[in-house]
């Protein structure tokens, strides 16, 4: 059946922008695939050539995949696949005989221009109008865009540290960021404290984050604001303790407003950072029910003033924290930008930058020129993902499309938004929802509103759990700025009446009683679902916190119930992975006793002999023996191995030793496991 999200030609009217708001499970990226094939087919949309249509995407995996799929379904179409069919006849317009046939000459025609076909990441996209446009910028069209940054920066600050002398200028911003750092460095260790790493690890972290956003980030000075705010917060500190004393109330001991206390009495500033007192601070004690609620209420509005109070710190120490860095960082990026010329390089964070002063609308032309292509149409996947600085570098070409006559089609969910720590900013997509940024075209917004990958349960499940957050006093804001009021799903045919779902528990957060609730529960879910005849292997756990696995771990050993916790898939943390990299270790360097006795010692050699027909073979007791025989500790251990166990060496290791040299790594490993 054709879709009618998607525009047919004849109603389509250009300048044309579509913003698809789509769910997980929803088909966006069905339905951009589709846009894509239906432009490239179409009779009646013009400039619509391989090289007039761009499709962004945000990972290499992703355009990977878009363009497998394009490709895939053109030769499905040409085939006589039915569903395609009827969906780009719908679009299109045109019979499904010459639709076939127009599938059949756009793969030759995609196959022989390649390099035309434009499914792209946003990266690659800015990099080649960058290096199509580098001699504007004063940089040679053969500078190396770099990926990776770590070696570079390392290297830059190596010159950096080799100019720091006494009273010098390098030596002053330096001194200024060291001590910051002590002064809000939250470590009572006794041992010798090297800061170059954690400046440069700082500085490596506040780079990506620059890069991601348009214009400069200017120091802020909050020193004032934070010496105010935790007067206050002793205040109210001693306030609280002043009321619960006069008025003979108990603390409750779970609440930990010792530590509050501590803070006051010792000006501990660090401790109220980020802090939050959840829990009732008195405790029932003698007190009736009516009396206790009473009391109690009174308590946590104190308390609640308090809260505000630690939360206004926080922000004010967060947006401080990283003033002394800014400073180092306009003074160290004069240094980086001269290491990068030195080596005709440039970090690819850079590029976005560069390109925002870059791209005003009078030059736009120029860069199509240089590029050799005019984009009059884009796709835009994720869109969710969008950075400030990608918007910035993509909106004045978007622009110059639309007032040509030409289309975006922009798919994504605000709640999967998932890569805030690069740099991303789902609230661009909601911009483009209520306002008109483009001045030749409103959005069009239009929704996905069937869910084609889970079951209907499923999806009432998410429902109600959305509508709980949305609800909630503290969290509800923000979830609705983020869409969840836009989460309603239908579910598809063949997942109707489908699925199951449990519930959602709050457990109190005063737990004296009972300090793990959800123990029994948890124990109680897994037998139930074994029971009715499920495997182990069907039940996950997941938890919000590594620790939470051990805890939980711990419970299911006490069960009897057989589980495999996560570190133990991890094949870096088995045992048997050391052993195999000590055998290597030994091949790489034989005279490293210590790789052969880790590997000689280990489970592969003790059940390979417990397998095997060679007779007194005991390595624990030679290798003891070696250590305690002078004159064989003269040489390697091997060498001492070969005489006193010859079968064993000819039978394991001497085919291994012997081949070193003439194999890569990947070929003696794979010797290794035979």
């Amino acid at each position: 059946m054709a879709p009618t999200i998607l525009t047919p030609d004849n109603e389509l009217s250009f300048p044309d922008f579509t913003l698809l708001r789509a769910s997980a499970g929803s088909g966006k990226t069905r339905a951009l695939a589709h846009r894509y094939m239906q432009f490239l087919m179409s009779d009646k949309i013009k400039r619509n050539s391989l090289t007039n249509i761009l499709a962004i995407t945000f990972s290499n995996n992703a355009a990977r995949e878009m363009k497998e799929r394009i490709l895939t379904w053109l030769k499905d179409i040409y085939a006589g696949d039915e569903e395609h069919l009827d969906v780009l006849a719908y679009l299109t317009g045109i019979d499904r005989d010459a639709i076939r046939n127009r599938a059949g000459l756009l793969i030759d025609h995609i196959l022989d221009n390649y390099s035309d076909f434009q499914v792209r990441t946003i990266d690659s996209f800015t990099a080649s109008i960058f290096r199509s446009s580098a001699l504007e910028f004063g940089i040679s069209p053969g500078t190396e865009i770099l990926l990776q940054k770590n070696q570079l920066i390392d290297q830059a600050f190596e010159n950096f540290f080799r100019k720091v002398r006494p009273e010098t200028e390098e030596s002053a911003i330096l001194e200024k960021v060291i001590d910051y750092i002590v002064s809000h460095k939250r470590t009572d260790s006794r041992y010798p404290w090297d800061p170059t790493e954690e400046i440069i690890t700082v500085f490596k972290k506040l780079y990506s984050r620059l890069a991601s956003i348009p214009g400069n980030a200017e120091p802020e000075d909050f020193s004032t604001e934070i010496s105010e705010t935790f007067s206050l917060i002793k205040e109210q500190i001693k306030k609280i303790d002043e009321f619960i004393s006069a008025n003979g109330l108990e603390y409750n001991k779970t609440a930990r407003f010792d530590r509050a206390l501590d803070a006051v009495k010792f000006n501990d500033r660090d401790y109220a950072i980020g802090k939050r007192h959840n829990s009732n601070i008195i405790k029932k004690g003698k007190l009736g029910k009516e009396d206790f609620d009473e009391w109690n209420s009174r308590v946590n509005e104190l308390r609640d003033e308090l809260n505000s109070l630690y939360a206004q710190l926080t922000e004010y120490y967060a947006r401080s924290y990283f003033n002394p860095h800014l400073v180092n960082f306009r003074n160290f990026s004069d240094i980086l930008q001269s290491v990068q010329r030195d080596h005709n390089q440039i970090f690819i964070d850079d590029i976005g930058k560069i390109l925002t002063s870059y791209l005003h609308e009078q030059i736009i032309p120029y860069v199509y020129l240089m590029l050799g292509d005019t984009i009059h149409h884009y796709l835009i996947d994720e869109f969710q993902d969008t950075s400030p600085l990608q918007w910035a570098d993509l909106q004045p070409l978007i622009e110059n499309s639309l007032s040509q006559g030409g289309s975006l089609f922009a798919v994504g969910d605000t709640k999967q938004a998932i890569y805030k720590f690069r740099g991303a900013d789902f609230k661009i997509m909601k911009q483009l929802e209520d306002i008109q940024v483009f001045p030749s075209a409103a959005a069009h917004v239009k929704d996905l509103d069937t869910n084609y990958r889970s079951d209907e349960y499923i999806l009432r499940f998410n429902e109600t759990f959305f509508n709980a957050i949305l609800e909630h006093e503290e969290y509800g804001a923000a979830a609705r700025l983020s869409g969840l009021d836009h989460h309603t799903q239908k579910a598809s045919e063949e997942k109707k009446d489908k699925g199951y779902a449990g519930s959602i528990v709050y457990w109190p957060e005063d737990r004296e009683e009972d300090p793990h609730p959800e123990r029994k529960m948890i124990i109680d879910t897994i037998n139930d679902a074994l029971r009715r005849g499920y495997s182990n292997r069907d039940i996950a756990v997941l938890t919000f916190k590594n620790k939470d696995v051990t805890t939980i771990s711990s419970w299911l050993s006490e069960e009897n119930i057989r589980f495999i916790s996560l570190s133990n898939l991890d094949v870096r943390n088995r045992k048997i992975t050391g052993e195999l990299i000590s055998l290597l270790q030994f091949l790489n360097s034989p005279v490293d006793d210590l790789a052969l006795a880790s590997f000689c010692l280990g489970d592969i050699c003790r059940k390979k002999l417990e397998q095997s027909n060679i007779p007194g073979v005991n390595i624990f007791h030679f290798i003891a023996e070696v250590r305690n025989d002078a004159d064989m500790r003269k040489h390697p251990l091997y060498k001492n191995l070969q005489e006193a166990y010859p079968d064993f060496w000819q039978t394991y290791l001497e085919h291994l030793f012997t081949r070193v040299g003439h194999l890569s790594i990947y070929d003696l490993t794979q010797d290794i496991y035979k």
